[in-house]
């Protein structure tokens, strides 16, 4: 995950999201300390949202 984030810095990249299943409660707590917050539902799954630049 370091790596994506450096690579999506040198693009400029300023957020990224994802989505992931509610009850996959490992990923989550993961993504949370990368500093993915839960922003919403999209169907069935947890949207979340990363600010690339800090």
């Amino acid at each position: 995950m370091y790596k994506l984030f450096e690579a999506l810095r040198e693009k400029d990249v300023s957020r990224i999201s994802l989505s992931v299943d509610p009850g996959n409660i490992s990923a989550m707590k993961l993504y949370k300390r990368f500093g993915f917050e839960e922003v919403g539902m999209v169907g069935t799954s947890v949207t979340m949202v990363a600010e690339v630049h800090t």
